[in-house]
């Protein structure tokens, strides 16, 4: 995976390309490329950046508990 380095020094993952990543999926799947775009189309990405900041607060919590 590739990093690039931000102004504070931490390393930050380089977001892949569109292709790559499609592409990534098909083989994991083993599907067509066709395939893994409809379901990326299709993604609740509403409910999944809710789980994701649910997440969020409960790391929060543990950090000040």
């Amino acid at each position: 995976m590739q990093t690039d380095v931000t102004s504070n020094g931490s390393q930050q993952p380089v977001r892949p390309s569109d292709r790559q990543i499609i592409e990534v999926l098909s083989i994991h799947y083993q599907v067509h490329e066709g395939m893994i775009i409809k379901w990326v189309s299709e993604l609740d990405l509403r409910e999944a950046g809710e789980r994701m900041i649910a997440g969020l607060k409960q790391n929060l919590s543990k950090k000040q508990g």
